[in-house]
């Protein structure tokens, strides 16, 4: 048997490997929603050069890519004389027509629904697009890795090295991520990317990487919701029977345990504040974490406020944070991605949600690959877990629906993938 040279890659194919990367990685940092808080979008008036230039390109790239996504979409769609998967887009985009719709008939109809709706589509349209063949399949799930990585490793340095947020601009956030809360969210997306890396790219040194790092940082940042959602992951890592349970059992039970959850939740805020009859261990452990207190403030509320207007909602108002604390001038938002939604856009657009996930369950189910099926499972469920507690209020369902749309192109079978 004779070994055969490859012949060396052409310079051109290397550069253009590197050009595509670059607008993966441009795209994922800059339009994944679930970075829209991490530290260096805020370092603004700095007086540093260097800073000022960051900002400078992070802004231009913001606006170009806005219109450089829908461009390449649609010359895409007609360089494929409109023979091409969409997967779940158009359901996804009945989610915010739903918005649209219920904020019209409660008169709430402002800026408001354009900037909850334009970023999470121009994410939607690029993943349709790089999902389209399996080249792109592992362009994106390598560079993505490799992006999650880094800002996991940056993450952690300035956990450990704090001063250094004092030496950059003198302002320091919770976290280099984002707020403690929201801290979860990219880094199961990052998660996602790892496991596809691994699969489709065969690096299993990469995606091993990249979830210590992803156990080390919750680890830091003790998260309470972001621990729930991980503990999952790492059962299904972990044991081969939780691993079976996601691979073959159907979604939508998943779906209604965290329906379940939430209305415990919200059980427990009524028994808390409208019953007065709590147990004293409720009690000590709202007096220990302050932030459960103001949930459960927030469910019992906000709960309160659903049951008068539930089919349409109230709209999406001016500002994602609307319901206002007693005795103070605080107003947060609903900390329940259900409960937001059930206040911004009632039952109607809860079921445009509920719908998605239908056939999200069905796209599992119908799904060849059960190890592909069971990590999509494991990675949503985690989300909607941690959505009953923190939410990305501007962009509710984005960190969910961006892993369905991949899920729509990707579980399907593979001679399909180009």
């Amino acid at each position: 048997m004779t070994a055969v040279n490859r012949p060396p890659r052409a310079l051109s194919g290397i550069v253009k490997e590197l050009v595509l990367c670059f607008y993966i990685a441009m795209v994922l940092l800059m339009m994944d929603r679930s970075l829209e808080n991490i530290y260096p979008f805020f370092l603004y008036s700095t007086g540093k050069r260097i800073i000022d230039l960051w900002i400078s390109f992070e802004m231009h790239m913001h606006v170009w890519l806005k219109w450089i996504i829908p461009s390449v979409f649609v010359i895409w769609v007609i360089i494929r004389k409109f023979r091409v998967r969409l997967g779940f887009l158009l359901p996804i985009a009945g989610v915010y027509i739903a918005y649209l719709l219920t904020s019209a008939i409660s008169g709430e109809v402002t800026f408001r629904w354009w900037n909850t709706t334009e970023l999470p589509l121009m994410m939607y349209l690029f993943v349709t697009v790089q999902c389209s063949s399996r080249k792109g399949l592992q362009r994106l799930a390598f560079t993505g890795n490799i992006l999650y990585s880094l800002l996991l490793i940056l993450n952690t340095v300035f956990i450990l090295y704090p001063h250094l947020y004092d030496i950059i601009s003198g302002w320091s956030p919770d976290y280099f991520l984002s707020a403690d809360n929201l801290t979860g969210f990219p880094m199961f997306f990052g998660a996602l990317m790892a496991f596809l890396d691994g699969y489709y790219n065969h690096s299993n040194l990469r995606m091993y990487f990249y979830f210590i790092l992803f156990f080390l940082n919750l680890a830091l940042i003790h998260c309470a919701s972001a621990l729930m959602g991980g503990f999952f992951l790492l059962l299904y890592i972990m044991i081969p029977a939780v691993r079976k349970i996601f691979q073959k059992w159907n979604f939508n039970f998943f779906t209604i345990l965290s329906i379940l959850l939430c209305l415990i939740l919200v059980g427990v805020s009524f028994f808390f504040f409208s019953s007065g009859k709590a147990p004293q261990w409720l009690y000590d452990i709202t007096r220990q974490k302050r932030s459960i207190m103001i949930r459960l403030l927030l469910w019992c509320g906000i709960t309160k406020e659903i049951i008068i207007q539930p089919i349409f909602g109230y709209g999406l108002g001016e500002d994602a944070a609307f319901f206002a604390r007693p005795d103070t001038s605080l107003t947060y938002n609903a900390h329940n991605a259900y409960l937001q939604t059930l206040h911004e856009g009632g039952i109607f657009t809860l079921g445009a949600v509920f719908a998605v996930l239908a056939l999200f369950a069905h796209k599992l189910k119908t799904c060849q690959d059960r190890k592909l099926a069971g990590f999509f499972a494991v990675i949503v469920f985690s989300d909607l877990i941690m959505m009953q507690s923190a939410i990305t209020s501007w962009f509710t369902w984005y960190p969910i629906l961006i892993i369905v749309q991949i899920a729509s192109l990707v579980c399907t079978e593979q001679e399909v993938m180009e």
